[in-house]
C-alpha cells in the first residue's frame, strides 16, 4: 500500500469497529450514478443504451475488499458460472455451449437450445433474500448485520455532465 502507516493503522482501527459493532460510517451509504454510454455508435438518447455505473468512496471500496478477501472461500459459485468471476466471461460461457451443441450434434442428436437474459438481474435483488442466503452459506450474522446495515441506508444520486439529482433510495439491487 502507498500510504503513511498510520492511515494503513487509522483503516485497520475503523474496519475492526465496523465490525465489532456491525455499522458503517454514513459515507458508506452515498453513491454517484454516472450513466455511461453502452454503444457509442447507438442512439445517445434512448436510455436503453446508457449503463448505471455507480460512484461509491474508495475507503468503501477498500473495506469491501477486505470482507472478499476474508470470507472469499464461503462465496464459491458453481463451476458453470462464468460471469463475475476473475479470469471468466462471455467468451468461456460461449465456448462450452458450442463445444456442447457440437459435440451433442456430431453424436446423432437434435440440440435445443433455450437462453435467458438476466441482464438486469443485479439491479432487482432483494436485499433481505440476499441476506439470508448469506446467513445459509454460513456467513457470520455479524457481517450479515453489517452488510444489512450499509445496504439499508444506501442513497444515491446522478450526475449528468456537471448536473446532481435530488438524492433516493437505494431499496433494492446489489451494490
Amino acid at each position: 500500500m502507498y500510504a503513511h502507516p498510520l492511515l494503513v493503522v487509522q483503516l485497520c482501527v475503523l474496519f475492526n469497529t465496523m465490525l465489532q459493532c456491525s455499522v458503517v460510517p454514513e459515507t458508506f451509504h452515498a453513491g454517484i450514478v454516472v450513466p455511461v454510454l453502452k454503444d457509442k455508435r447507438g442512439d445517445a438518447t434512448d436510455v436503453n443504451n446508457y449503463r448505471a455505473v455507480t460512484l461509491s468512496s474508495c475507503i468503501s471500496k477498500l473495506f469491501k475488499t477486505c470482507i472478499l478477501e476474508l470470507y472469499s472461500d464461503m462465496l464459491s459459485t458453481l463451476p458453470l458460472q462464468f460471469g463475475f468471476k476473475k479470469k471468466l466471461g462471455t467468451r468461456h460461457a460461449l465456448y462450452a455451449l458450442q463445444s456442447t451443441v457440437e459435440y451433442f450434434v456430431r453424436n446423432g442428436s437434435t440440440v435445443n437450445v433455450a437462453l435467458l437474459d438476466i441482464s438486469k438481474a443485479f439491479d432487482n435483488v432483494h436485499n433481505i433474500k440476499m441476506f439470508q442466503k448469506l446467513l445459509d452459506l454460513r456467513l457470520p450474522p455479524g457481517i450479515v448485520e453489517l452488510l444489512a446495515a450499509w445496504y439499508g441506508g444506501s442513497y444515491a444520486s446522478v450526475r449528468w455532465r456537471m448536473c446532481m439529482s435530488a438524492c433516493f433510495s437505494l431499496a433494492a439491487g446489489v451494490r
